[in-house]
């Protein structure tokens, strides 16, 4: 949550600065010692997880 708290504070005070549109996007992430687990763990694929949503935001 830290993380997202920081990278969202990040890019809010980029936002400030610029014109027009910002797009975020991230990678899919790894398990880096947290339950035991390293690595990318081989999951079925599941269509609501993989999914992109999208959010635009107009003030």
């Amino acid at each position: 949550k830290k993380n997202l708290e920081y990278a969202l504070e990040a890019i809010q005070r980029f936002a400030e600065e610029v014109e027009g549109k910002i797009v975020v996007t991230s990678d899919h992430g790894e398990a880096f010692g947290e339950g035991g687990l390293w690595g990318h763990i081989n999951k079925p694929h599941i269509p609501v997880l993989v999914e992109v949503p999208w959010l635009e935001i107009n003030d």
